[in-house]
């Protein structure tokens, strides 16, 4: 007699659920239906009253009003309710609306937005950083939308210092930040500030970011405060050198005023210390560390080898250190010094072929004093058609890149 009076139990628990079943099915094709089958269904009547937002305001308030009472931990319907009282014109009740949603949800975006842009038109900085927070934290996709409030936020201290404090904790969080900022020529300074205020806290690397930032002043053709950010964020040493790492003591760190090694198919570039003797009664010497350009008997036009440098208008020399083991092609291996971004040549050395020991090659040339902002050393092979015939073997070894000042051109 029980199991019988359990029938129509099982029957209403198997209807329910085949409503529930049919209404998610149907929530994004047709939410009005979906809404039908299951009145509880929070996807469907939300996507319901955003399709009555402009048509019909009142049904849709309706709806989301009675989804406060059903679905009361369902943040987006307080969203809703306030872009409908902001629509309105009744700023207060929109605010409060938001308000509620982000006590339920504090990631919630729709809210976040809004209350975003409150808070900057209040001047409630530190409720935008908050919301700013958020957004970076849950909805990165949002983030391109809130550089306009970055700018604002930053120009006020208080707000400022706090953004610092917060996004510098996380190094995805700077990214988010810096990237923004860096986004357009405006906000090149604030990201500086950020990264000059940012750079010497203790276990931070902002080695990427302060390469980022140096990109876009030459991006903007801001050259030389993209060679004064370098030049404030190396040691006093290297500063000194108008060639920077131009011994190879240390690996690429990516900025464009250090070298630059790209891959290429037929060549082998890589930093290898050079077997050092023992003098008889001295301790053994630290290795030099050298760059090495293998050739690898395919043909192959090279230009991989490169770093941005500034020179003011002057003569100057510049001289190469090398050696070379059985290298061959068909044309010599060269060293260029051009001006940048117009790549005009204004110096060249030329390489010997076959075996050398140690060589010293030298070129002086003159940087102009206009439409020469920056200038670039590269290594290259001579521009020759791809032919098997035109195959280049064999290894240099590159100990130093100098360059001194010889006098006023």
């Amino acid at each position: 007699m029980a199991s019988l009076l359990s029938y129509p139990v099982c029957i209403a628990v198997t209807i329910a659920l085949l409503a529930d079943a049919f209404s998610v099915a149907l929530q994004g094709k047709n939410p009005s239906l979906a809404l039908s089958a299951n009145r509880l269904n929070r996807d469907a009547r939300i996507a319901e009253a955003i399709s009555a937002l402009d048509s019909d305001p009142r049904r849709a308030r309706s709806l989301l009003s009675v989804g406060i009472v059903t679905s009361p931990a369902d943040a987006r319907f307080y969203s809703m309710l306030g872009i409908l009282a902001e629509d309105d014109g009744q700023e207060k009740e929109a605010v409060a609306f938001y308000r509620n949603a982000l006590e339920i949800l504090p990631t919630e975006i729709q809210a976040l937005t809004r209350m975003l842009n409150y808070s900057l038109a209040s001047q409630q900085y530190r409720e935008a950083v908050d919301c700013l927070e958020w957004i970076a934290r849950r909805w990165p996709d949002y983030w391109p939308q809130v550089r306009p409030a970055l700018l604002v936020i930053m120009q006020d201290p208080q707000a400022r210092a706090e953004l610092a404090m917060r996004f510098v904790t996380s190094e995805r969080l700077r990214g988010l930040l810096l990237s923004a900022l860096m986004e357009k020529v405006d906000g090149l300074p604030l990201a500086y500030s950020l990264i000059m205020e940012w750079r010497n806290l203790p276990g931070l690397d902002m080695t990427s970011d302060i390469n980022a930032l140096t990109y876009r002043y030459i991006w903007a053709k801001q050259y030389a405060a993209a060679f004064a950010l370098f030049r404030l964020t190396i040691g006093a040493e290297s500063a000194a050198d108008l060639v920077y790492n131009g011994e190879f003591e240390s690996r690429p760190s990516g900025s464009p005023f250090d070298w630059r090694f790209e891959k290429q198919a037929g060549l082998s570039l890589s930093l290898v210390e050079r077997p050092m003797t023992r003098p008889e009664g001295a301790d053994l010497p630290k290795p030099e560390r050298v760059l090495s350009i293998h050739f690898l008997d395919t043909p192959i036009v090279f230009k991989n080898v490169f770093q941005m440098v500034r020179l003011a208008p002057a003569r100057y020399r510049m001289s190469i250190r090398y050696s070379s083991k059985s290298l061959r092609g068909p044309g010599p291996v060269r060293a260029a010094i051009t001006c940048a971004p117009e790549r005009k040549q204004l110096g060249v050395i030329e390489f010997a072929s076959g075996d050398s020991g140690a060589l010293t090659a030298t070129a002086d040339f003159d940087v102009p004093d206009n439409r020469c902002p920056m200038q670039m050393i590269y290594f290259f092979t001579p521009d020759i058609p791809a032919s098997w015939r035109n195959r280049y073997a064999g290894e240099m070894l590159i100990d130093s890149v100098r360059i001194e000042l010889l006098g006023q051109s």
